[in-house]
């Protein structure tokens, strides 16, 4: 005989719990790797999926008196 629907509920519940659990572990690292672009004036990093322009307001909003290049030096243009 097959099973009534509370239990194909039951099972349903428990598969769908499964599936929601949050990852074991925590994320931090995996962040604080992604940091790569360091401004070399301030030191501020910045994740290395920045955009240049992200980059150039922040050269002109916080050292208006240095270039781009002198704050990221390491940036490569695409």
């Amino acid at each position: 005989m097959g099973g009534g629907n509370g239990q194909k509920s039951a099972t349903k519940r428990a598969r769908n719990a499964e599936k929601l659990k949050e990852p074991k572990g925590s994320q931090l690292k995996a962040n604080a790797a992604a940091l790569t672009m360091k401004c070399s004036v301030c030191l501020t990093t910045f994740i290395c999926t920045s955009k240049e322009q992200q980059l150039k307001d922040h050269q002109e909003n916080k050292h208006p008196k240095s270039t781009f290049e002198q704050c990221f030096p390491d940036y490569q243009r695409a």
